[in-house]
C-alpha cells in the first residue's frame, strides 16, 4: 500500500468532513433547518402575539378607541365603507352600541403564512343579552405601517369546524345595533 501525500490526506479529510456534515444535517429535525422566511416568522411571532395580547386586554377593558389603533388600514377602510366608521370615536360608538362583550381569549394554534401574516385560532367567551357562549375564531395579524395589526377575524362554524363563515366583530355589532333601532 502506498503512503499518502499531504495533499491526498487533506482531500480525504475534506471529503470525510463533507460526508459527516451532510449526514448530520439530514438527521436534524426540520424545525432546526429553517428557511430565511421561517427564521423571519420565528422572530416576528412574539411581536405579532404581543399585538394580539394587547388587543385582548383592551377588548376586555372595552377600550374600543384604542383598539381602533390596532386595526390594519385594510380593516379600517372596510369599516369606513360598510359601517361609516371614520375614526376611533366612531369605532367606539359602534362597539358600545352593542351588548356583545368578548373576554377570556385563549390562543389554541398559531400558523404563519408565506406572505408573513399570522393566523391565530382563538377560543373566545362572548356574552350578549345575558347569554354566554364560547366560540372559535381565526384572527389574522398582518404587518401594516411597520406594526403588527389585526386585519380581520373569521368565525369558525360550530356545525363544521373546518368551514369558515366570513365575519367581523364590527359588522356583528352593527347588525345587532341596527336590529334594536
Amino acid at each position: 500500500m502506498r503512503s499518502m501525500t499531504k495533499v491526498n490526506m487533506i482531500r480525504l479529510i475534506v471529503v470525510c468532513c463533507a460526508l459527516i456534515w451532510t449526514s448530520a444535517t439530514a438527521l436534524l429535525p426540520r424545525s432546526l433547518a429553517q428557511s430565511p422566511t421561517q427564521k423571519s416568522q420565528s422572530a416576528d411571532r412574539p411581536l405579532a402575539m404581543k399585538a394580539f395580547h394587547l388587543y385582548t386586554v383592551l377588548e376586555q377593558k372595552q377600550e374600543y378607541g384604542r383598539i381602533y389603533d390596532l386595526l390594519s388600514n385594510g380593516y379600517k377602510e372596510q369599516l369606513k365603507r360598510e359601517e361609516k366608521v371614520d375614526g376611533a370615536k366612531a369605532y367606539e360608538r359602534l362597539r358600545l352600541s352593542s351588548e356583545a362583550r368578548w373576554s377570556q381569549f385563549r390562543v389554541v394554534k398559531t400558523d404563519a403564512a408565506d406572505d408573513g401574516r399570522f393566523r391565530l385560532l382563538v377560543e373566545v367567551r362572548g356574552e350578549e343579552s345575558g347569554i354566554v357562549e364560547t366560540d372559535s375564531r381565526f384572527y389574522y395579524i398582518v404587518m401594516d405601517g411597520g406594526k403588527w395589526k389585526i386585519d380581520r377575524w373569521v368565525l369558525v362554524s360550530a356545525s363544521n369546524p373546518k368551514a369558515d363563515k366570513q365575519g367581523r366583530l364590527d359588522r356583528l355589532c352593527a347588525q345587532f345595533a341596527r336590529s334594536l333601532s
